[in-house]
C-alpha cells in the first residue's frame, strides 16, 4: 500500500514540487548525517590502556550477585504444611514430601524447583517477596526452613546450591566496558572529524564561535567561567587540553571538565575519560590525587550545593578538596 502510494506520487510528479524538494534534501542529509556518525561510533574503539583502567576503577560494578538454587513446598493451610515439615524432619526425602504437598502449579513437575534466585530478584510462583529471599540466603546448602506465612501462603523453602558473587575477569567483561566507553570516544573522534574538516576547508567562525586559534588558553578558561551550560564549558576546557597542552591551565581543565561530568552531569564514563585523561598525560599533576579520587568515588558523591552550581562554585569544591 505504501509503495503503490508512493509510486502514485511520482506520477504525478509530486517530487517536482519546490516544497517537497526542500524535504527530500532535508531528509537525505540526515540519513547521510546518521550513517556518517554510526560509522564514526562503530570504529570508535577504545584502546587497550583505557579499558584496563575503566575496567580497574570499577570492578565492584562488574559483580555478579550472590545466588541460591531455591526449591519450596507451598501450602494453602497450615496444617498440611506442618504435615509436610513432619515428614522432611522424620527423614523422607524431598522429592516425595513435595510431590504429595506442593500446591504450586509452577514448581510441581520439578519437586518445587524455584530455580536460581538473587537477594533482591522475583520468585517464581511467590513473586517480589524479600522475606522469601532473606530466608532463603540465610539457609546453608542443602538445608530447609521451617513453615514459615508469606503472602497467605505457608511455604518451607530448600537450597540446593549457592554461589557467592565474584567479579568476573577482564576477558569476559571487555565487551561491555568497550560499549560503555565507545560513546565518549565517538564523540572525541567525531569532534576531531570537525575540526580537521574545518582546518582543510578553511572555515572561519567569528563573535562567539570564533576560530579557536584566535583565542589563549588563558581566553578559554575565562569563557569557561562566563557560560552557564555545563556542555559549553567542558567543550572550552577540552580546547584548552587540545590546543594548549603545555599551558599550566591543561591539567586543571581536563580535571575541571570530569569534575562537571560527574557532579552535574552525572555521566560517570565521560567523567572517567578525562580523568584518566589527566592522568595519562599529567601524571605529576596537582590534580593527579584528586583524579584518582575522583575516579574511585564516581557516582558515589554529589556537591553538597548542588546541580546548579556556577564554574566559581565548583572551582572553589576543587580548591578545598586539594586542601584535605
Amino acid at each position: 500500500m505504501v509503495g503503490r502510494n508512493a509510486s502514485s506520487a511520482l506520477d504525478d510528479h509530486y517530487d517536482q514540487d519546490p516544497k517537497i524538494q526542500a524535504q527530500l534534501d532535508l531528509l537525505r542529509r540526515q540519513v547521510l548525517i546518521k550513517a556518517y556518525t554510526d560509522q564514526i561510533r562503530a570504529n570508535s574503539v577504545p584502546d587497550e590502556e583505557t579499558i584496563q583502567a575503566y575496567y580497574d576503577a570499577n570492578k565492584e560494578n562488574f559483580r555478579t550477585l550472590d545466588r541460591v538454587l531455591a526449591f519450596h513446598i507451598s501450602c494453602k493451610e497450615q496444617q498440611k504444611i506442618n504435615e509436610a515439615y513432619s515428614q522432611l524432619t522424620a527423614g523422607a526425602s524431598w522429592e516425595s514430601v513435595a510431590a504429595e504437598y506442593n500446591e504450586d502449579p509452577n514448581s510441581l513437575s520439578e519437586h518445587g524447583l524455584i530455580g536460581w534466585i538473587n537477594p533482591n530478584g522475583f520468585v517464581l510462583g511467590v513473586g517480589l517477596q524479600p522475606e522469601f529471599n532473606k530466608i532463603a540466603f540465610s539457609l546453608r546448602k542443602r538445608e530447609f526452613s521451617k513453615p514459615v506465612l508469606i503472602n497467605r501462603r505457608w511455604e518451607i523453602i530448600r537450597v540446593a546450591n549457592k554461589v557467592e558473587g565474584e567479579i568476573p575477569p577482564l576477558d569476559k567483561m571487555k565487551p561491555r566496558v568497550v560499549e560503555k566507553l565507545r560513546s565518549v570516544v565517538a564523540r572525541k573522534n567525531y569532534k576531531k572529524t570537525v575540526q580537521d574538516l574545518e582546518h582543510e576547508y578553511k572555515v572561519e567562525r567569528f563573535g562567539r564561535y570564533k576560530t579557536v586559534a584566535a583565542n589563549s588558553a588563558e581566553d578559554l578558561y575565562r569563557r569557561a567561567s562566563e557560560v552557564h551550560d555545563p556542555q559549553a564549558r567542558i567543550d572550552f576546557y577540552n580546547q584548552i587540553a587540545n590546543y594548549y597542552p603545555d599551558s599550566d591551565l591543561a591539567d586543571e581543565a581536563l580535571f575541571t571538565a570530569g569534575f562537571i561530568y560527574s557532579e552535574q552531569l552525572q555521566k560517570v564514563d565521560f567523567a572517567f575519560q578525562e580523568f584518566h585523561q589527566l592522568l595519562s598525560k599529567y601524571p605529576n599533576s596537582e590534580y593527579a590525587d584528586d583524579a584518582k579520587w575522583m575516579i574511585k568515588n564516581l557516582g558515589k558523591a554529589d556537591l553538597e550545593n548542588g546541580e546548579d552550581s556556577s564554574a566559581e562554585e565548583i572551582q572553589q569544591e576543587i580548591k578545598s578538596r586539594q586542601g584535605k
